[in-house]
């Protein structure tokens, strides 16, 4: 999907943790699936909803998820690491976020939404149809997951030339 996207980063650290060398093609994402449909390319990293249609028809088949667990959309593919290769998990995660300095109450009240929102049935039906497993970490703990995701991130945009070394 783009050099410095999720995919292409979680291309990168498969392929790391594999041994293997891969030969990287950015495509628009209006290009991938019909190239590798067209048999143009031989495999895509790629977002489960991306290609859960292409999988339910037969035309695609998923060799694994790179993610810490089983995805719902694909739970007859294994994760990388059941099948061996040892790699950082690239699950991909999405929060709220608010202006440094705001009022610890604001904070405590919208945590509390969030969580009751992620929480509410209506979340994890819509979580299944999109292809997202609905999850909630307290402010701290969802900090601390930006912060080592932030770090791994850069060492892997430096090690692929997309950013200058700190």
């Amino acid at each position: 999907s783009g050099s410095g996207s999720h995919t292409h980063f979680a291309a990168v650290s498969l392929f790391e943790a594999a041994g293997a060398k891969a030969l990287d093609v950015p495509f628009g994402a209006a290009q991938v699936l019909p190239a590798l449909l067209g048999g143009h390319i031989d495999a895509v990293v790629q977002l489960p909803a991306a290609v859960a249609p292409n999988v339910a028809s037969g035309a695609l088949r998923v060799l694994g998820v790179l993610g810490a667990a089983r995805d719902p959309l694909f739970p007859d593919a294994p994760t990388a690491l059941e099948v061996g290769v040892k790699m950082a998990s690239m699950d991909l995660w999405r929060g709220v976020a608010v202006p440094k300095g705001t009022a610890p109450e604001v904070i405590a009240r919208l945590a509390a939404a969030v969580q009751a929102a992620v929480g509410r049935p209506e979340f994890t039906s819509a979580g299944r149809k999109f292809g997202f497993v609905p999850a909630y970490l307290p402010a701290a703990e969802f900090g601390l997951l930006i912060v080592r995701e932030d770090q791994f991130l850069a060492r892997q945009m430096q090690a692929l030339g997309l950013a200058k070394p700190r």
